[in-house]
């Protein structure tokens, strides 16, 4: 006679081996055995300190206090001053690299063409110019005593379509390299309005990307965008190229209301690139201009966001080492599901609407425990739903100032988001 089983005793059985996955996927969940090879005291990606810089700072006093890693690139004869200032601060310099042919300085693009029309039909002598550079390279070294963490090619915006300038950064490329004994990093700043299809083709003869963004106080959700087209850039190079967020600090809110939203501003921009999986800011720029009567508004909001990340058991070493993970979702319960984004594209130009979810999360595992980024890019508050933990009570913790958020009921957690919010959570198992 066949053994039959009751209702009650097939539910039991599953809820047992429910109950028991749970405690499985709580010890996966809090799992960590990651391990870094990279020097603590070097600048990302040579080390584990996570970049955080500004363009052509006035000073350099005090900056390590405020949160920042490097300085620099900065312009004009004083990359000298600034990378022993730097140095003396005890932060890295992002030294802005103009090589010198025929008395000819390399500042910019008109510089090139000038040293074009010069050569006239038999051209610029490559090898003369990549000399050149290794000398440039060399003499920077001497100046700085050696405080240089990245060089920034000081020619920027580079023309894909322009021949000479394309010639000059593989030529730029291949002389920082045979100069710099310590093999350090090379970038070019690129416009916020390049393509990833044009960008791609420079990405053989660079290390990182860097390029600008610049809302100015528009939907936020352009960020997205813009994430995106660097993510499509470096995507497939080996090795991998990192991406770094060049954040906008130069012009005044249009009115009271946007300026009193500035910490909000700089939080979201910097989470946002941060949750792509961005690995350096270069905020453009640290320069004190004239009406911009904000400056101070947007320096300490920069200083908050870059101690979250920099300060002594920050979130920088989880940003930059730690692994990604997919258990975690987040659903808008109350508010803007999604954000829209217009843009215009083609040839002619079409104004075109791309819409993306309101949140965008990363949820990472370190080795110092588990985490969660969260940023909105909705200009309305709003609620969400965090689910995806172990069905344990789990402490859900405010990774940023430690202070206890509460704790997750079967495995969620409900977080309300004020106008460009930002979350960044740290789980503690019970």
């Amino acid at each position: 006679m066949k053994k039959r089983f009751s209702y009650s005793k097939i539910f039991s059985l599953v809820l047992a081996m429910a109950c028991s996955c749970g405690l499985l996927r709580a010890d996966d969940f809090f799992k960590n055995n990651l391990t870094s090879d990279l020097p603590a005291d070097k600048l990302y990606p040579q080390g584990r300190i996570f970049p955080f810089s500004g363009y052509s700072p006035p000073s350099v006093t005090g900056m390590k206090k405020l949160g920042f890693t490097a300085s620099g690139p900065t312009y004009g004869n004083s990359q000298a001053k600034l990378a022993l200032a730097s140095q003396a601060e005890g932060i890295g310099n992002i030294w802005q690299l103009h090589a010198v042919y025929d008395g000819v300085k390399l500042t910019g693009k008109p510089a090139l063409a000038k040293i074009a029309k010069a050569a006239g039909a038999k051209g610029i002598d490559w090898a003369k110019m990549q000399q050149c550079i290794e000398d440039a390279v060399k003499k920077a070294i001497k100046e700085s005593n050696n405080n240089i963490s990245w060089w920034a090619l000081g020619m920027e915006e580079i023309r894909w379509w322009n021949k000479n300038e394309v010639k000059y950064l593989e030529v730029a490329s291949k002389a920082v390299k045979a100069a710099d004994p310590e093999k350090r990093p090379m970038w070019v700043y690129m416009p916020g309005h390049y393509g990833y299809e044009g960008m791609r083709k420079y990405m053989p003869h660079m290390d990182m990307l860097g390029q600008g963004y610049y809302p100015n106080f528009s939907n936020r959700a352009g960020y997205r965008y813009w994430c995106e087209n660097v993510q499509k850039t470096v995507a497939g190079f080996t090795p991998e190229r990192p991406m770094l967020a060049v954040t906008e600090m130069f012009r005044e809110p249009k009115n009271e209301a946007d300026r009193l939203l500035i910490p909000a501003f700089v939080r979201h921009d910097v989470w946002m690139a941060l949750i792509h999986g961005f690995k350096g800011i270069v905020v453009f720029s640290f320069g004190n201009r004239s009406n911009f009567d904000s400056y101070g508004d947007y320096f300490f909001a920069y200083s908050e966001v870059a101690n979250e990340i920099t300060r002594p058991g920050g979130l920088g070493d989880v940003l930059l080492t730690g692994e990604v993970m997919n258990d975690i979702k987040l659903a808008v319960t109350q508010g803007p599901k999604t954000v829209l984004y217009q843009r215009k594209i083609g040839k002619p130009a079409k104004l075109t609407d791309f819409t993306y979810p309101t949140l965008k999360w990363r949820d990472m595992r370190h080795n110092s425990g588990r985490y969660c980024f969260v940023a909105s890019s909705s200009k309305e508050p709003l609620t969400a739903v965090l689910s995806g933990l172990p069905q344990q009570p789990v402490q859900v913790v405010n990774a940023a100032n430690g202070q206890v958020m509460g704790q997750t009921d079967n495995g969620t957690f409900e977080l309300k988001f004020g106008p460009h919010g930002v979350h960044l959570l740290k789980f503690i198992a019970k």
